[in-house]
């Protein structure tokens, strides 16, 4: 059954191992975006500021223009950020990502899929992370997973689409508010910085080296934000529908076990896909936003199990044998 597999103390090692490398992930997201935005409007601050005469006699200092300063801070920070923080990021992710298919494939009964990833996880790198995350948090978010008890007679080959559904759900929601935030944010930073410029009267010359220099991380970084957020919603939204056409044949009992059983491994393969690929939503919009998802998630999951159900009753399917 879902319920006695997700708990097993291997499946508990593989989900605190992956929130742990999502964690450290996540963390150097964050790194990531405090260099590229935060740092570089206080330095563009900085640098309006040391020109001001206002300023300078204020202090008693003479004015100095530093524009070639931030230019070249600005290239370093944008060098380090591409070329040695996102390698980083993207082998922690991918090691998550293919924990967490290892988890689902216990758990849901679906076969590996050798082709698209043919090592699996090491057991060194799940027991080291595991251990790591349990120190610090212990295992009472990790249990009960998904939204199956004991107490829930649903066929395996039914449970596995309400499981993979609940994934897809869940984290198309988190990413629609994740992109609304990075935008209000992106819109702020530049107005704050185009209102220093403003003020400051600044020429073509100290425009280019004040305002394009400094802003060009800072928007390289909301814009691939904004859009690979998008995209993977609406990737999300696809493989959703997908979902849902499917549970629609499913409830009218028109395929076997084993087609069900194909049809779930080609749905697991796009959203092992989508978790490779996607970009980190961070841990304080999760944590935040969590309990109430997760409720939502939980009631969707129910409805689902009652429309099955209200279907068994009225006509009994090929479907009802093993449990989930």
């Amino acid at each position: 059954m879902i319920s006695e597999r997700q708990n097993r103390e291997i499946n508990i090692q593989r989900l605190a191992a992956q929130r742990n490398l999502y964690s450290k992930a996540k963390r150097l997201h964050i790194v990531r975006f405090v260099l590229t935005i935060p740092v570089i409007l206080i330095l563009s601050i900085i640098t309006g500021l040391l020109k001001s005469e206002y300023i300078a006699n204020l202090l008693r200092m003479h004015t100095y223009d530093a524009s070639w300063v931030l230019a070249l801070l600005s290239l370093v920070i944008f060098i380090i950020d591409r070329f040695i923080f996102e390698p980083m990021q993207q082998k922690q992710k991918l090691e998550a990502a293919a924990i967490q298919e290892e988890f689902d494939c216990d758990v849901l009964q679906i076969p590996w899929n050798d082709v698209e990833l043919p090592k699996r996880p090491s057991r060194e790198t799940i027991i080291s992370n595991a251990k790591h995350y349990i120190s610090k948090y212990g295992t009472d978010q990790l249990h009960n997973w998904y939204a199956f008890s004991e107490n829930d007679f649903i066929p395996l080959a039914i449970a596995r689409f309400i499981c993979q559904r609940s994934n897809v759900s869940y984290d198309k929601r988190l990413r629609q508010r994740y992109v609304l935030v990075v935008s209000v944010l992106g819109f702020v930073v530049s107005v704050i910085i185009f209102a220093v410029a403003a003020v400051y009267d600044l020429s073509f010359r100290g425009f280019l080296s004040n305002i394009i220099a400094p802003l060009l991380p800072a928007a390289g970084f909301v814009v691939g934000e904004i859009r690979q957020n998008k995209a993977t919603i609406h990737s999300l939204n696809e493989i959703r529908d997908f979902i849902e056409k499917l549970w629609k044949t499913i409830l009218s009992s028109k395929l076997s076990s084993n087609e069900l059983l194909s049809k779930a491994r080609q749905l697991q393969d796009r959203i092992y896909l989508h978790r490779k690929g996607c970009p980190l939503i961070p841990d304080w919009l999760y944590e935040r936003l969590r309990t109430t998802e997760e409720s939502i998630m939980t009631e969707t999951a129910n409805q689902m199990k009652e429309e099955y159900l209200a279907q068994q009753n009225a006509a009994p399917d090929r479907y009802s044998a093993g449990a989930p």
